[in-house]
């Protein structure tokens, strides 16, 4: 342990330099990107943004038959199973993302799953990135947390209306998705909804965060 903190400091110092440097902040955590949008870096983030880590063969093969056990299950159990894959913020607000990182191929893994899925098996897989692209489209509401990697009530209620769609499809029924209106909205910033700064904002361990009413 004691032979590895001069590396994990030079570690931080190096990306507080950097970003020092680039008029932005990062650390091994989380890093900065355009109008104050903090983004995660922990568990591959910035590899799968950059769509570099990609699923083999075997491994497609492997989560399709694991996703099919689950699935056959639940048909000899009378329930209709969808899975959903929420996307990763940078997907929706790629735009604030670091320009240095750059992609390595057009598509996610996850995009290049689904399609396989839908090619090979009968598993319902909803990957929402067009949902929210689209709804951000719209207006100026973010659906997406800027100093944290969870989405924003408003960007939940647009998967959860997706979500309510797939499941009348695969049962045959009509539910109708909660009216938005009678759902709280109020205005107010992470920091005041949840008495914290946000999970990346945190895991950088910066002091404040710029942030905005959700």
């Amino acid at each position: 342990r004691s032979t590895l903190f001069p590396y994990t400091t030079l570690f931080r110092s190096y990306f507080l330099i950097e970003g020092f440097i680039n008029r932005r902040r990062e650390t091994p955590n989380g890093v900065e990107g355009s109008d104050g949008w903090l983004f995660c870096k922990a568990d591959n983030s910035v590899k799968n943004f950059q769509n570099k880590i990609l699923f083999t063969d075997e491994e497609l093969l492997k989560i399709k038959n694991n996703l099919e056990r689950v699935n056959n299950w639940g048909q000899k159990n009378g329930i209709e199973i969808v899975f959903l894959i929420p996307p990763d913020k940078n997907r929706i607000y790629g735009e604030h993302f670091p320009h240095k990182y750059k992609k390595f191929n057009p598509k996610s893994r996850v995009q290049l799953l689904k399609e396989y899925l839908d090619k090979n098996s009968d598993i319902n897989l909803i990957y929402p990135v067009d949902i929210l692209i689209n709804r951000k489209k719209l207006d100026d509401e973010p659906l997406y947390f800027k100093v944290d990697t969870h989405w924003t009530r408003v960007g939940a209620y647009e998967v959860y209306k997706e979500l309510i769609k797939e499941i009348n499809k695969k049962t045959n029924n009509n539910f109708i998705p909660a009216d938005i209106n009678k759902i709280d909205l109020s205005k107010s910033t992470f920091a005041q909804q949840f008495g914290c700064l946000g999970d990346i904002c945190s895991n950088m361990k910066l002091k404040e965060c710029q942030d905005v009413t959700y």
